[in-house]
């Protein structure tokens, strides 16, 4: 936790309202944005929370 990754968005959920995507180590990782365009592009995310499957974080 702490750390910031890179991460490419993959999609968007209404459900959770949140971007999801995956680090260069193919982590899952989901975070909030105010940029609806970022699906496709490499972003930096600090990673705030740790699960099982998902790092939760935000933008760096």
């Amino acid at each position: 936790m702490g750390k910031t990754l890179e991460v490419l968005v993959e999609e968007y959920s209404p459900k959770y309202g949140a971007f999801s995507g995956r680090s260069r180590t193919n982590k899952i990782v989901s975070f909030k944005s105010s940029n609806p365009k970022i699906i496709g592009k490499l972003v930096n995310i600090k990673i705030k929370e740790a699960g099982s499957w998902v790092l939760k974080g935000d933008e760096a």
